[in-house]
């Protein structure tokens, strides 16, 4: 079990402004804005958290969004976020306006 800190909340909000960005190109903004909250080890303790608490709570929706942002972060943490987010971009085959964010709207 996380229990959390001040420094957790800041985590836990950029990981959710980054899942629930409305659109493709805020989403790469909060990456880049926050990567250094959103790059911490600590940050991907908190998204295997989260997504396995909605699954155990039968959201499997919202569990299979957060999940695809576990490459991204783990990806930027690697290369760089520039490469992250092009790798991230091919996979989902999103256009030049941004596609639909997360298959859902």
């Amino acid at each position: 079990m996380l229990f959390p800190s001040s420094s957790d909340l800041e985590i836990v909000q950029a990981l959710a402004a980054l899942v629930y960005a409305s659109d493709w190109s805020k989403t790469y903004r909060v990456l880049e804005r926050q990567q250094g909250l959103l790059l911490l080890d600590r940050a991907l303790e908190w998204l295997n958290f989260t997504i396995n608490e909605l699954y155990l709570e039968g959201d499997v929706e919202d569990a299979q969004n957060w999940e695809q942002y576990e490459r991204l972060l783990i990806d930027a943490r690697l290369f760089g976020v520039q490469l992250a987010w092009e790798s991230f971009t091919n996979t989902f085959s999103l256009n030049s306006e941004g596609g639909c964010k997360n298959d859902s709207t």
